[in-house]
């Protein structure tokens, strides 16, 4: 197991594995020297599904997602993608050989593709026919009807918002 410092957390050491450990330190506090001994963090699931840590800098409390700390640990920021990917879909594997950068259309193309997102009701065969139906002026209503989806999935593919990479 490796272990590096994200540089966004310059107080935690993570694992190669999705561990996460707070470094030992300590803070002067009131003419009191307070001592903090290194201490395994418990990840929790986050309102997202993700694990997340909460920490401590100088008293003021920080979340910071697992899979991101693993990232920014072995491979620093990355300007142009954002966001993490979990290769295999699970949200709680946080392996490194599990993660990559990506974009943020190719997040959203990837949990498509795995049938991780919400819009997997569609296919690519099902939002072709779609655009197909928009081009010939069918209202949303009834289109997301026929297709068994939201008035609003539909209005997200008229306008882009999913399904862009699909080329007509």
């Amino acid at each position: 197991m490796r272990w590096a410092v994200a540089p966004s957390a310059p107080t935690l050491l993570v694992s190669d594995t999705g561990c996460v450990i707070r470094m030992a330190s300590s803070r002067k506090k009131q003419n009191c020297w307070q001592t903090f001994p290194e201490k395994e963090l418990r990840p929790t699931i986050a309102g997202s599904g993700y694990w997340a840590v909460n920490y401590k800098i100088e008293g003021t409390r920080h979340i910071a997602y697992v899979h991101r700390l693993v990232m920014e640990a072995f491979f620093g920021l990355n300007a142009d993608r954002k966001e993490v990917n979990h290769i295999d879909g699970d949200k709680s594997n946080n392996t490194l050989s599990n993660l990559e950068w990506v974009t943020h259309s190719e997040n959203h193309r990837h949990a498509a593709g795995a049938g991780l997102s919400a819009v997997t009701a569609l296919n690519p065969d099902a939002v072709r026919s779609i655009k197909a139906k928009l081009r010939l002026g069918l209202t949303m209503a009834q289109i997301a009807k026929d297709h068994g989806v939201s008035v609003s999935a539909i209005n997200h593919i008229k306008h882009g918002r999913t399904w862009a990479w699909l080329s007509s």
